[in-house]
């Protein structure tokens, strides 16, 4: 739970949500001294037993090389028969046909109406000369009078025999609304697939992918991949990446991120690490569906390396380039401002900047809701976006934040008791890359929407509450405005929207390592018809945590985080934020 600040803390070293000493300590006893262990006769016996194996295998060849399995091996799969998926579910779900698995919606749960096995891949992992088959399947409830039906897409490993047995089933893929929910429901397409990959010169595993695609319009599609490893004789989820997100704006507008996924030894070590390249993209669906209004690719790839059996984000490779290292949770991009930005609230230059909308952060996965003192009631209750720009001057803050009930903060250093957008910064990357702790460059910058009683100034601007608890409490020269957020048929307030401007030299300075160059060129807003292409090149990277915090009746009901391991105040949990600007 987030923590206020106790009422004996001074205005100078005031950090709304920074966790009491104590809170670090708990737990960090000393252990009692029991002395040593009782020697047991059966470790002298076990160190023998090791000893006399040592000296067989120096003195006549290392004997147990005799037994030695085959390396795994990838082998080709089997045709899908119906005979063959019959057998396959069965493993899956003991009892199937007669005995249905129940798939589990929003309404409650329903049985499975049909199943499928999509893709089967074929390996002996282990060189014993046996085969396990790595299996893609959808379990899918009744259509309903649209056609659209709940889907349940999975991954599992069986024994590959005429009547297989159940070694390993991967966890569940969740939904469109909640990783729990179980069920895809109102799809209109589902796919999945398997195949055996060679993580290793002696390891085999399966990566799984699945895409969802919501019957209504296409308006979202969801797609991941796994990849499945054996460690210690037991079978584990080794690494989950997104590679498709398609969400509609409204009705016209199409936004994707996607990203490719493959094993390449980019280092050159011989350990391959699992790269995505992401690539993105914005479509005008009112023309017609002719193709992306505009195409981004880049800064560059994303490496995953292995650490233990597990592989975490660890750098960004950039052709030509060294390697940057990022932290592990999914970077957020700000994309260079086009021209000058006027802190008004009316967003036009965000408008002008066309990239801006692949930028930031969407608060709509429950993952990412840490802090409840409270259930929500639905994104209504708390969700929105946040996007960022960039240039010379600022770091530019664009939230829209949907909240059923608006309660702006008070002014200062209580600004946490209402509605805000904290935004963290460390601005120096690198040499806080494994911090536990905040020091002199993490900075902590509420943003909260004005009150109904804030008149506009003689500009038509409304200027919103801003401040910086630490390191240096006050403004520090941020300036935001807000204004409400409407609901486009209806015009009813449905939350706030803020515009805010970050200077740097508020901050100490620009971020270390950030390359200033000429300014970027305009350039043309969504109204073009001509599509385009861009590749993203990296100005520079600094540090990002978001919180997005609710207070209805309380402050600090409801809070979403940047990543679901965030925590406050230790920049080795915040995110990389990547600087880039189009080329």
């Amino acid at each position: 739970m987030l923590q206020s600040p106790p009422p004996s803390q001074t205005a100078t070293d005031s950090d709304p949500y920074e966790e009491p000493e104590e809170a670090y300590l708990a737990g960090d006893e000393e252990e009692g001294e029991d002395g040593p262990p009782p020697r047991r006769w059966w470790r002298f016996a076990l160190a023998a037993l090791f000893l006399a194996g040592t000296a067989v295998a120096a003195g006549q060849g290392v004997w147990y090389t005799q037994q030695a399995r085959p390396a795994p091996h990838v082998v080709d799969p089997p045709a899908i028969n119906p005979a063959l998926e019959a057998s396959v579910l069965a493993a899956i779900a003991p009892g199937w046909p007669a005995k249905r698995p129940m798939i589990r919606l929003a309404a409650g749960p329903v049985e499975a109406a049909e199943g499928h096995v999509t893709a089967l891949a074929a390996a002996d992992v282990n060189g014993d000369g046996k085969q396990e088959w790595g299996v893609s399947y959808v379990w899918y409830g009744l259509p309903d009078q649209d056609g659209a039906r709940a889907a349940v897409p999975g991954f599992a490993i069986v024994t590959a025999a005429d009547h297989p047995q159940l070694l390993y089933q991967g966890p569940g893929t969740g939904g469109w609304d909640d990783l729990k929910q179980g069920a895809f429901e109102a799809t209109s397409e589902v796919e999945c697939a398997v195949e055996a990959v060679r993580p290793g010169p002696r390891e085999v595993g399966f990566m799984y992918h699945y895409t969802a695609e919501s019957s209504r319009g296409g308006h979202l599609t969801h797609g991941r991949s796994k990849l499945f490893l054996q460690s210690m004789g037991q079978w584990l989820q080794a690494w989950e990446g997104e590679t498709e997100v398609r969400w509609r704006t409204g009705h016209a507008d199409e936004i994707a991120h996607g990203a490719a996924v493959k094993f390449e030894d980019h280092d050159g070590d011989g350990i391959p690490e699992i790269v995505t390249s992401p690539t993105h993209y914005y479509r005008h669906l009112t023309d017609g569906d002719k193709g992306p209004h505009f195409m981004a690719e880049g800064p560059g790839d994303l490496v995953y390396r292995r650490e233990g059996p597990f592989y975490r984000l660890a750098g960004l490779a950039m052709p030509g380039q060294r390697e940057l290292r990022i932290r592990p949770a999914a970077p957020i991009y700000a994309v260079r401002a086009p021209g000058p930005v006027q802190i008004d609230g009316d967003f036009n230059e965000w408008d002008l900047q066309e990239l801006g909308v692949i930028t930031g952060i969407r608060f709509d996965d429950p993952a990412l809701m840490k802090y409840k003192r409270r259930e929500p009631e639905g994104l209504d209750d708390l969700g929105g976006e946040v996007n960022l720009m960039w240039d010379d001057q600022a770091l530019y803050v664009r939230a829209m934040v949907l909240d059923n009930v608006v309660v702006p903060g008070p002014s200062g250093t209580e600004l946490y008791k209402g509605d805000n957008l904290s935004v963290w910064l460390d601005m120096d990357l690198q040499k806080d890359f494994e911090r536990g702790m905040r020091d002199a460059d993490d900075w902590q910058i509420g943003l909260s929407p004005a009150g109904a009683d804030v008149k506009p100034d003689k500009d038509g601007r409304t200027f919103a509450q801003a401040w910086c608890w630490v390191p240096k409490p006050g403004t520090n020269g941020v300036v935001a405005a807000s204004k409400p957020l409407l609901d486009p048929y209806n015009h009813a307030v449905r939350g706030y929207q803020i515009e805010a401007a970050i200077p740097w030299a508020g901050l100490g300075g620009l971020p270390a390592g950030l390359k200033i160059r000429p300014a970027a060129l305009p350039m043309a807003g969504p109204a073009s018809t001509e599509p385009r292409r861009y590749h993203l090149g990296l100005a520079g990277a600094t540090g990002i945590g978001l919180v997005l915090s609710d207070a209805d009746t309380e402050y600090q009901e409801l809070g979403y985080v940047s990543n679901p391991f965030f925590t406050w105040a230790e920049p080795k949990t915040f995110n990389t934020l990547l600087l880039v600007e189009p080329n």
